[in-house]
């Protein structure tokens, strides 16, 4: 499992401001772009009947490796990147991309590690065979949400002078997409879109001071790469690593009509069970609706006791035992009590990152060592009472 310092990487997008010359309503950062392409990528997925359950392990790691790449290359804006990143230039800039990053791959695992190094290094253009598929799917998500952003901030920006040019280019973008159902029904209805957008704006750790803030669609994003972290280092390949990412991308989905209620008050106030239920009414009211059934089947299997281990059986979602996730016949194995110690463990992470950012309050000191020693079971159980103790240090 990753290291301290590559946990901390893996928040570093937090910082990045995008559209950072125009007036928003709301900060937007990469790492919340993240989980909201990754989660409008997987309604264009499940939409396409072309999309082969093979297809689906290909598609995180071509998430994770364009994250990466996010990463490495900050600075440099989406029209100047689109300009440059061809023929020979690409080439430099990915391995220059390789050379920054590389060492995070390592540690998300070694298949992950060499399959992202393919794709670095590659000498054409063209997306990998691999990758294909997914490329598609993602650019698609990726548009999608651009737009989501643009009109999000363009009543104020009414007398910017590259608002036109933006719009119009958005507009030629989408069209590139049609095709696909699953763009046309977030086009026709971007319900789901303004839904999950929500959890961009909503704020972890409201009452305390964290360097950076986290929003709750940022720490689901984490918490879905840690999953898929976890998965690597234990051999396990498939459909079931794209299940815990997504998984994580979605956890906190319910949020975005409940608000991030934090675990404290849930547990100590004795109402946990009663406010599941109500999300779970919310849930069936407003959320489900807003995508066609496929998509809809999947996301109820992840959000619905999203912590507990299940797999998807004669047309339901059936609580297993660990050791039957792997189950011939079964589908959609899903690994929640994993996912349970991943989320625990990204609170930790946050919490440390403030306190290495200059927010070193006492409370989020409690944290660390309340997560620590709470969650030992789990950590120690899953491979991560390591981390947790580091964090705690």
């Amino acid at each position: 499992m990753i290291s301290a310092q590559a946990a901390f990487k893996l928040y570093e997008a937090a910082l990045i401001r995008r559209w950072s010359d125009y007036v928003t309503p709301i900060e937007l950062d990469e790492l919340s772009r993240q989980s909201h392409v990754a989660a409008a990528a997987f309604v264009i997925a499940s939409e396409d009947r072309t999309f082969a359950d093979a297809e689906w392990q290909a598609l995180v790691e071509l998430i994770l490796i364009r994250y990466l790449r996010r990463l490495a290359l900050s600075d440099i804006q989406a029209p100047v990147f689109n300009r440059i990143y061809q023929g020979e230039t690409r080439r430099r800039i990915d391995s220059f991309v390789l050379d920054e990053i590389g060492w995070l791959a390592e540690e998300m695992g070694p298949v992950f590690a060499e399959r992202a190094g393919e794709y670095y290094l590659r000498e054409h253009d063209e997306e990998p065979r691999r990758y294909a598929c997914s490329a598609r799917v993602l650019d698609a998500a990726g548009v999608l949400v651009n737009q989501w952003e643009f009109n999000l901030f363009a009543p104020l920006n009414t007398q910017h002078r590259h608002l036109v040019r933006a719009r119009a280019d958005l507009s030629a973008q989408s069209l590139e997409f049609a095709d696909m159902p699953g763009v046309r029904h977030l086009t026709v209805d971007p319900g789901f879109l303004q839904v999950y957008g929500q959890l961009r704006s909503q704020n972890r750790w409201t009452r305390l001071h964290t360097a950076p803030e986290f929003s709750v669609a940022a720490h689901c994003f984490v918490v879905a790469t840690l999953s898929f972290c976890w998965m690597m280092a234990n051999g396990i390949s498939g459909r079931r690593v794209a299940n815990a990412f997504f998984g994580g991308v979605f956890h906190d989905l319910a949020e975005s009509l409940t608000k991030d209620v934090s675990s404290p008050v849930k547990t100590g106030s004795g109402l946990s069970d009663l406010l599941t239920r109500i999300e779970h009414e919310l849930l069936e009211e407003e959320i489900w609706p807003l995508l066609p059934e496929r998509s809809a089947s999947g996301l109820r299997h992840f959000v619905v006791d999203e912590f507990a281990d299940k797999v998807f059986r004669d047309g339901r979602s059936i609580c297993v035992g660990a050791c039957d996730l792997d189950a011939p016949g079964d589908v959609l194995p899903y690994d929640g009590r994993m996912l349970n110690a991943c989320d625990k463990l990204s609170a930790s992470i946050e919490a440390a990152f403030s306190i290495s950012n200059g927010a070193g309050s006492d409370e989020l000191k409690r944290v660390l060592g309340y997560n620590a020693g709470r969650f030992s079971d789990d950590g120690a159980a899953f491979g991560l009472a390591g981390l947790f103790a580091t964090l705690a240090e």
